[in-house]
């Protein structure tokens, strides 16, 4: 069966033949079910023509040496409410390669994966660990520490992020080229009933 999506109200006409429960209730703010939705109800600006699992949370970490360089990663995350699951997944990502920039550095920042699974599975950060970046992020004693970094690519395991600026926290100059491995610390699907 194909569904026919109408642009005008970001969504699709007919529910998703496969058969998905809604992820959520409607509410004036947030209308749509998720077996309408298309692409996190934001098609403008996303796509998703595999109906990919999102998940989102945070990446942070950093790295030492301005050439030959080393880092290790933090990354905590969570999906929506999908079939009445919801995935969780902490872990760690190391590994070597080359860059150019201050010598040692630290960011966090928010970070949306995607993976090529159609229900939360959090074995999927498990894996290779491919990162490229440049960024900025200052620190003054009134202003904090801020700034913005350009992924290139990022890979854990199954998952990637879409290339992409972002807003980032820490102390970080320079541009980084890094891979190795991804390691779960703590995976696990519950149930929702969002």
């Amino acid at each position: 069966m194909m569904r026919d999506y109408d642009p005008s109200i970001g969504r699709y006409v007919e529910s998703d033949p496969i058969g998905l429960l809604p992820t959520r209730k409607p509410t004036p703010t947030t209308p749509l079910n998720h077996v309408y939705a298309y692409a996190r109800a934001n098609s403008l600006s996303r796509i998703d023509p595999l109906g990919l699992v999102d998940w989102s949370g945070t990446f942070s970490g950093g790295t030492v040496g301005s050439i030959r360089t080393a880092g290790f990663y933090y990354f905590d995350l969570k999906t929506q409410c999908i079939n009445k699951k919801r995935g969780f997944a902490k872990g760690f990502a190391i590994g070597v390669g080359f860059g150019w920039g201050i010598d040692v550095s630290f960011t966090l920042s928010a970070q949306e994966f995607k993976d090529f699974e159609v229900i939360p599975n959090p074995n999927v950060f498990v894996g290779g660990f491919v990162f490229g970046q440049g960024g900025v992020a200052l620190c003054s004693r009134n202003a904090g520490c801020a700034g913005i970094s350009y992924t290139g690519v990022l890979v854990l395991g199954d998952a990637y992020a879409e290339a992409g600026l972002s807003a980032s926290k820490g102390l970080d100059f320079g541009v980084n080229f890094i891979g190795g491995h991804s390691i779960l610390l703590d995976g696990k699907v519950e149930d929702c009933c969002e």
